[in-house]
């Protein structure tokens, strides 16, 4: 058994065999860790890259694999607008293009203009949202179809 010093980002300072007294900093902390793993933060210090060892969620990962962890629990932004054929798109993959085709098929006639020949389709349309709504579809639902939409 080894010890760790970590500090207040998760990096790893340094290594000892035995428990540290004091520390430098009240923003460090001590955990325990096996040989193998001290072992691993030693051989990737000392190799071609460096590889360098940190304390993430109560375990000893990659600083590399820490920063894909963060990146992937970063909200996705959803875009303001997407294309027609964007949207069309998402909504095949979805398997929704049918139900909302027979929706505007039944939509008073600027609804059936607009969904022709727009340009540009908002996330904001008053429109949109409520036909979303007519058709069931939660706002997490529709943020993830132009999501979807904004990719194609």
């Amino acid at each position: 058994m080894k010890y760790a010093v970590i500090n207040q980002f998760g990096g790893i300072n340094r290594i000892t065999e035995t428990q540290p007294m004091a520390l430098f900093s009240t923003s460090s902390y001590v955990i325990e860790i096996t040989d193998e793993q001290a072992d691993m933060i030693v051989a990737g210090r000392n190799s071609e890259p460096k590889v360098i060892y940190c304390y993430y969620e109560n375990e000893i990962i990659t600083q590399a694999e820490k920063r894909a962890r963060i990146v992937a629990a970063m909200p996705v932004p959803v875009p303001q607008t997407v294309t027609p054929w964007q949207m069309r798109k998402a909504l095949n993959a979805a398997g929704l293009r049918a139900t909302v085709e027979a929706a505007v098929s039944a939509a008073d006639q600027d609804t059936k203009d607009g969904w022709e020949y727009a340009s540009e389709i908002r996330r904001d349309n008053a429109l949109l949202n409520s036909m979303a709504a007519a058709l069931n579809m939660t706002s997490e639902q529709l943020d993830d179809l132009f999501r979807t939409a904004s990719n194609l």
